[in-house]
């Protein structure tokens, strides 16, 4: 006995699936960025950990501010009892005992390029969890969000849809003919201390096949002392864009699409 042919799904049918699809999605949106819910760093730390994340005694923390040296600790107003450290207190307690990583002006931030030619194998997931790993030791940390996806944008609390505009706060004016001669005019704070963000968006399509007919009409695109490249890493974020101050950052992270021509830092440590 033959099965009963399925009923036809007709155009109609799509259509209220495609609604609903957009309805579900512009509620999580609405809920996900709405007005005054801007992600915050809901992360505190008890004396023990502080003491070991500082690199210093318990004592030693508690005599600096019994002293003035560091400011009282908050503390419950109904139970006076500390409510912990946030990350930006213990950076304090690190510059104060000089236990905060250092870098020397004359060395250059490192660069790490998280990338793989195949999509959903965890590049941004690996991007946020290093840049917040670093950040928990005190390293300053860049992220440059080279995927068009925005994943690692959204992650860090800024929606890709309304709050970045391609042409002023991703990578895509940087490497247009003419364009900006270093990366801060891209450079985003976000809820992390010392980590900031260079943020992407769907623009960031529209790069890849256009750099892509640059790539092979123009072969000093690709090569050469104006190469594609070559000019990211002279004039990117390793350096202050004056050329004389210090670069601020101890590590660069950059989060690279699939199969993207943006995503061959071949001079980068790849991972």
């Amino acid at each position: 006995m033959q099965n009963p042919a399925l009923p036809p799904v007709t155009l109609d049918d799509l259509e209220t699936l495609a609604t609903r699809a957009s309805t579900v999605i512009g509620r999580l949106r609405e809920r996900v960025y709405a007005p005054g819910a801007d992600k915050t760093l809901d992360l505190r730390f008890n004396m023990r950990k502080a003491a070991e994340m500082v690199g210093r005694s318990e004592k030693a923390i508690r005599d600096a501010e019994d002293d003035g040296r560091l400011p009282e600790p908050d503390k419950d107003p109904t139970t006076n009892r500390r409510t912990g450290y946030a990350l930006t207190d213990i950076n304090r307690m690190r510059t104060l005992f000089g236990t905060l990583p250092h870098r020397a002006d004359t060395d250059e931030a490192l660069v790490l390029a998280i990338q793989n030619f195949k999509g959903g194998v965890g590049k941004s997931t690996v991007v946020c969890h290093l840049a917040q790993y670093l950040a928990l030791k005190g390293y300053r940390v860049c992220v440059i969000d080279c995927d068009s996806q925005a994943s690692t944008t959204s992650v860090f609390g800024l929606n890709p849809d309304v709050d970045v505009d391609e042409d002023e706060d991703t990578l895509y004016p940087f490497f247009r003919h003419g364009g900006p001669s270093s990366l801060h005019y891209a450079l985003r704070a976000t809820y992390w201390p010392n980590v900031a963000l260079i943020p992407a968006n769907l623009g960031l399509y529209d790069a890849e096949y256009e750099f892509a007919a640059r790539m092979r009409a123009r072969t000093k695109f690709c090569s050469g002392p104006f190469a594609f490249w070559h000019r990211y890493h002279q004039g990117s974020v390793r350096r202050h864009s004056s050329g004389s101050a210090p670069c601020p950052w101890h590590v660069v992270v950059v989060c690279v699409a699939c199969g993207q021509c943006l995503g061959d830092p071949s001079t980068s440590e790849q991972y």
